[in-house]
């Protein structure tokens, strides 16, 4: 097992490395650039283009707030969700949608009880080091602090803190629970259970879990969901739950296939790439095509290794490959198996690059009639898939601990 010194020097060395700070660095100041006559503060906690500052967090700040309040059925009700944050922010506040589960909210709750910035300021700081200790346990103890250097680094966090998401939060769940599944099994169950609060990450989960026969973290992870959602239906009621399956997930889809404008571009998906370039008749047999490949080549590679860093770069990739719907932010997770990946294989893929750097390119190249974020996610799951076939025992299990 490795030691923290010299090892970190000796990696920093490395192309891969090199390659990675800097293509992070690069993608950090051009987005920066971007963004600076609209993400810019103003007149706080509004930013240049009138949105709060943090922009996406306002529905975690203001779901929350309205939980507390005993009015979450607002929360699926558009035209009063949108007056609830014309009433806070402003009567020109731009539209804003919930998203989440009812039981997102027994995460969510206590941010409400905030100010907004303070609330935002929280909630970056708890998510971002749940996302780097999830990292830390992944990564080789000699390389822990240099693979969490460049993950916070990565121009996946660089979105996720600028648009105040959730990917490190979601990012922390996938990792962790891929880190602890061997030697904690019931910790990585408990993990999965939270990831419902973004439901569509887990598409994957349950397969790869069975084909490993994981089955005392599937009893944990079910047991987890049940928990949360029966806390939910005790503390707000049915009603949450009956609107958020009759309503947002309509509203969901209808923000898939009709949603235009700049959100837009920030989609690695295939289906967005296709109906972009070939229009939006070919978008739905084509994204079938890919989940009909990646799924079964991600769940068949991850029960062919034993490795968690392998099993993190394939069900990070294969899982956004087979989503209609995702956005760059919810690139995080694989930014974190990235850097492990490179920390943990010599020589690592320069192919992984193209999904490192993803996040932020996808955005001007969509505009431009280049979607990238498919071809991206192709190379990081061949990589992946090729690693696990070539070395499936990868390096010792005990490395991946929370320890």
């Amino acid at each position: 097992m490795s030691t923290d010194s010299p090892a970190p020097a000796q990696f920093w060395r490395r192309p891969i490395f090199r390659a990675l700070a800097l293509s992070a660095v690069i993608c950090a100041v051009g987005f920066l650039l971007m963004g600076r006559g609209s993400l810019a503060p103003e007149s706080l906690p509004l930013d240049a283009a009138g949105y709060a500052v943090g922009r996406d967090f306002v529905n975690v700040w203001n779901g929350a707030r309205l939980a507390l309040a005993g009015e979450a059925a607002i929360l699926f009700d558009r035209d009063a969700y949108q007056a609830s944050l014309a009433a806070a922010f402003g009567p020109s506040f731009p539209d804003h949608n919930w998203s989440y589960p009812p039981h997102a909210l027994l995460l969510f709750a206590a941010f409400g009880a905030l100010p907004y910035l303070a609330a935002l300021a929280l909630w970056l700081v708890l998510t971002g080091a749940a996302f780097l200790a999830a990292v830390a346990a992944l990564a080789p103890s000699g390389r822990r602090r240099l693979c969490c250097l460049l993950a916070a680094i990565s121009p996946a966090s660089v979105v996720d803190v600028a648009f105040g998401q959730n990917g490190h939060l979601t990012g922390a769940l996938t990792l962790g629970a891929l880190a602890a599944l061997e030697r904690r099994p019931w910790l990585a169950g408990v993990l999965i259970g939270l990831l419902t609060i973004k439901p569509h990450l887990g598409l994957l989960l349950p397969f790869a879990l069975v084909a490993i026969g994981a089955w005392r973290t599937i009893l944990w992870a079910a047991g987890t969901t049940v928990a949360l959602v029966g806390l939910s239906v005790a503390a707000f009621g049915l009603e949450p739950w009956r609107l958020y399956l009759g309503v947002t997930t309509g509203v969901q889809g209808e923000i898939l296939t009709q949603g235009v404008g700049g959100f837009v571009t920030m989609m690695p998906t295939v289906y967005q790439a296709a109906k972009a370039l070939v229009g939006p008749a070919a978008a739905w047999p084509l994204q079938a095509a890919a989940t009909i490949v990646a799924a079964p080549l991600t769940v068949l590679a991850f029960r062919r290794t034993s490795d968690p860093v392998a099993r993190a770069l394939l069900l990070t990739s294969g899982t956004l490959l087979a989503l209609p719907y995702a956005f760059n932010y919810d690139m995080t997770a694989l930014a974190g198996a990235i850097v492990v990946w490179a920390a943990t294989r010599a020589p690592a893929s320069g192919w992984l690059l193209l999904a490192w750097i993803a996040p932020i390119v996808i955005m001007p190249l969509a505009l431009a009639g280049a979607p990238l974020g498919p071809g991206a996610l192709v190379a990081a799951l061949v990589v992946a898939a090729r690693g696990a076939v070539r070395d499936p025992a990868g390096r010792p299990a005990g490395e991946a601990s929370f320890a």
